[in-house]
């Protein structure tokens, strides 16, 4: 089986792999991805500000990897996080092709364990983690341990299965800034992994048993931001949906007013039962420990988008919808011998299902992954590729802002001409004394409205500053020049 396994774990590695490369050769770059090494080129670069100007400390796993084994692929450091990504959902293969514990004496057989596998590698959202969500993919991986791990909790509740899935939230909470919002949305229904019996006995101490190590966790990561940024925050990387994700119905949650917030909500609902129907059309479990653990963690889910619209904090369809695959790891390592062939087949047709979704036309952006992935050239990045090119022709210092322009950061690949605006936001710098040019992006813009250099001075897109004549212009974005040096 250790074997099977293997053999599985490899072809996703190909698999993934495969599709990786067909996206970059076809143009596609996730937005995902060009926000992590944007976010590695300003670290690298030596500035003592960095943390503080992106608004972030560099102790989530997926930083930790990226700068660990970034020099060992030099110039091309910008695919480790699509390594990252593959090897993670690749991980995540592996995970759902190892039965349970407890069905040690009733292990499915090995081609109905290698047809849900494949089945769900081949989920549409699946692939899109494993090919462009970069680090967000080793929190997919995570979450789906944890799932198993509370499996355990529910079946045998000694000390070792709360230490295992203490450790597993700890880690969550390590990886991925939704983490936080998962656990908040899993406090209502954690206790249902008690014994019925047990359910009113002594709820106070079944918390602090169960959320003692996530509750220590988010309290590190809070003080680390406060001594790192001066900002006590339980999120390891800021809550940040970008403006770049790869479907229609995967805007971005507005935050002008409640009713605005919640209106995505359905559009969740809707798509878990599109992408992932085996999680609400079958019942394949065989005992209630496994019925209860697999009700936490989709009633959690599913309270995770209520949550963040609650709290107004940025949110994407597609930051939780891939979550889902923790409870179909669930339904593949535990399914009972009386409902595997019903269930395999609701999975096999969903991926069938989920593929003509996404065929419909305009249901994928005209420069999206499903273009990509059927082999359109995408050109989605054409203005912010021509700024790159345009910087990396003129060594001059350039001022650039990571928080708007990670697009072109990420682009240009290198640091040593690019200004970080940390000094000049709060007026402790003259642009003029730091830096020969300044790229500016046009305020009307969704990043526009949140670029720090729009903020110091509103009219700077559209008039420049005295002194500075306009060298550059592409789509949102104009580069002002010094004519004269101060």
């Amino acid at each position: 089986m250790k074997a099977a396994r293997l053999v599985l774990f490899f072809w996703s590695v190909v698999l993934f792999g495969a599709v990786a490369f067909m996206l970059l050769h076809d143009g596609y770059l996730s937005d995902l991805v060009l926000r992590e090494v944007s976010d590695h080129i300003v670290r690298s670069g030596g500035d003592a500000h960095a943390d503080l100007i992106l608004g972030s400390i560099p102790y989530d796993l997926p930083t930790v990897i990226y700068d660990v084994v970034a020099w060992a692929f030099g110039q091309q450091h910008e695919i480790v996080p699509v390594l990252m990504a593959v090897v993670s959902t690749a991980g995540l293969i592996w995970l759902a092709a190892t039965p349970a514990e407890t069905m040690s004496a009733r292990r499915p057989p090995l081609l109905w364990t290698a047809l849900f596998a494949a089945a769900i590698a081949l989920n549409p959202i699946v692939l899109w983690v494993a090919t462009a969500s970069g680090g967000h993919a080793l929190g997919v991986l995570i979450f789906a341990w944890l799932c198993s791990n509370l499996t355990q909790v529910a079946e045998r509740q000694d000390p070792g299965s709360y230490l295992k899935f203490g450790l597993a939230a700890a880690l969550f909470i390590m990886t991925d800034p939704t983490a936080i919002i998962m656990c908040i949305a899993m406090i209502p229904w954690i206790i249902l992994t008690k014994p019925r019996l047990q359910t009113v006995q002594q709820p106070v101490a079944y918390y602090l048993v169960t959320y003692t190590p996530i509750a220590m966790t988010a309290l590190s990561v809070c003080y680390l931001n406060w001594a790192g940024i001066s900002r006590f925050s339980p999120f390891i990387t800021p809550l940040d949906a970008g403006h770049g994700q790869d479907f229609p119905w995967d805007r971005v949650l507005s935050a002008t007013g409640l009713a605005d917030r919640l209106d995505i909500v359905p559009v969740f609902m809707i798509a878990v039962v599109a992408f992932f129907p085996v999680l609400v059309l079958t019942r394949p479990f065989g005992t209630v420990a496994e019925r209860r653990a697999f009700a936490v963690v989709l009633l959690t889910i599913f309270t995770a988008p209520v949550i963040a619209a609650l709290g107004g904090v940025p949110y994407h369809v597609l930051d939780y919808l891939p979550y889902l695959t923790g409870p179909l790891v669930m339904i593949a390592r535990q399914t009972a011998p009386a409902h595997r062939m019903t269930t395999l087949g609701v999975q096999v047709a969903s991926v069938a299902f989920g593929w003509m979704l996404l065929s419909i036309p305009g249901a994928a952006l005209p420069n999206g992954w499903m273009q990509a992935v059927t082999g359109t050239k995408i050109t989605g990045h054409a203005d912010e590729e021509a700024i790159a090119k345009w910087i990396a022709q003129h060594p001059d210092a350039i001022t650039v802002d990571p928080t708007t322009d990670y697009r072109i950061i990420a682009l240009t690949g290198r640091d040593d001409n690019l200004v970080m605006p940390n000094g000049i936001a709060d007026h402790a710098t003259d642009i003029r004394f730091v830096s020969h040019e300044v790229l500016t992006m046009r305020p009307d813009t969704d990043q526009g409205e949140i670029d720090r250099l729009n903020a110091l001075k509103p009219t700077i897109w559209a008039l420049g500053m005295p002194g500075y004549k306009l060298a550059y212009e592409r789509g949102p974005y104009r580069i002002w020049t010094q004519a004269t040096h101060p």
